[in-house]
């Protein structure tokens, strides 16, 4: 809620007054439904799973009020940012729900195991920073 502003940029402040490089994970693509039953159900009915796809304007429509904090802070340099959509939303299109038959949530906005796992490469930008 209206919390998150100022608390984001005091804990911004105080990190880079310690000199600590701030990596940000934003939000992976929020769903409105249970993303494994929606598969389910879809494979159940014999539907198209990428029916359950949100284009990407939607996704970024929804996680706007958050990003908009972000915005402020995109430019400095104590801070990085890892946007789960540049994978999620291959070419800002649509934005996926499953890979190879399986559910990339568990839920509506949590990644499953397969998930976290088929997304893993975007910490590569944080580890490179941390191992060069």
């Amino acid at each position: 809620g209206d919390a998150f502003a100022p608390a984001f940029r005091e804990t911004i402040e105080q990190l880079t007054k310690l000199g600590i490089q701030i990596w940000v994970i934003e939000q992976v693509p929020p769903y409105l439904g249970d993303i494994p039953s929606g598969l389910a159900k879809a494979v159940y009915f014999g539907r198209d799973p990428k029916a359950l796809e949100r284009p990407y304007q939607e996704v970024e429509a929804r996680r706007k009020p958050t990003s908009d904090i972000f915005d402020a802070f995109r430019k400095q340099k104590s801070v990085s940012f890892i946007d789960p959509a540049d994978m999620f939303c291959p070419e800002k299109e649509q934005c996926l729900v499953e890979i190879d038959g399986r559910a990339l949530y568990r839920d509506s906005n949590h990644l499953s195991v397969h998930g976290a796992l088929w997304s893993q490469d975007l910490f590569n930008p944080l580890f490179s920073a941390i191992f060069p």
